[in-house]
């Protein structure tokens, strides 16, 4: 059995997420995930909220030992090509110790606030589907152009980490 733990980047500081993790560490957890939102949940919609990415970067660096991870990262906020080389980045950062958790993407207030399209969920399953395949190419294959329905990357360089054990299929 492992042990794991996510930590909303809501109402948060970075040094106190950063003696968190530290704290989990020393005591044994398996894993650490940051939540992936650009705002509160909440009627006020109003609040400090810490970006996932610069942050887990951070942890990746600084706390050795747990797996890091994202619990889960909006798909419909970055182009998945962009994803994927910032995973891969991390994954080198932490030695490959990176979880990537992927959504359809939920939060609507968010998506208006930041001039995000928001789709029906039909379209962002299909989002979704087309970005993991995205990304595995990138990571798996020597060169990738990918040309889906709703997703395109026409870039046809790998984007590989040196450290990325296992790709889901």
């Amino acid at each position: 059995m492992r042990f794991g733990l996510f930590t909303s980047m809501g109402a948060q500081t970075w040094s106190g997420v950063l003696d968190l993790w530290r704290q989990l560490e020393s005591t044994g957890w398996d894993i650490a995930c940051v939540t992936d939102h650009f705002m509160p949940n909440t009627k006020e919609r109003e609040g400090a909220m810490l970006e996932s990415w610069s942050t887990l970067s951070a942890l990746a660096a600084l706390v050795p030992r747990m797996r890091v991870g994202t619990i889960v990262l909006g798909n419909t906020y970055r182009h998945p090509a962009v994803v994927a080389k910032m995973a891969a980045q991390v994954d080198i950062i932490s030695g490959g110790r990176l979880i990537l958790g992927l959504g359809a993407g939920w939060q609507e207030n968010e998506h208006a606030a930041y001039g995000i399209p928001f789709y029906t969920m039909r379209e962002r399953l299909d989002r979704l589907e087309e970005a993991c395949q995205v990304m595995r190419s990138l990571w798996t294959k020597t060169r990738s152009d990918f040309q889906g329905s709703t997703t395109s990357s026409p870039t046809p360089r790998s984007i590989r980490s040196r450290c990325r054990r296992r790709i889901p299929s």
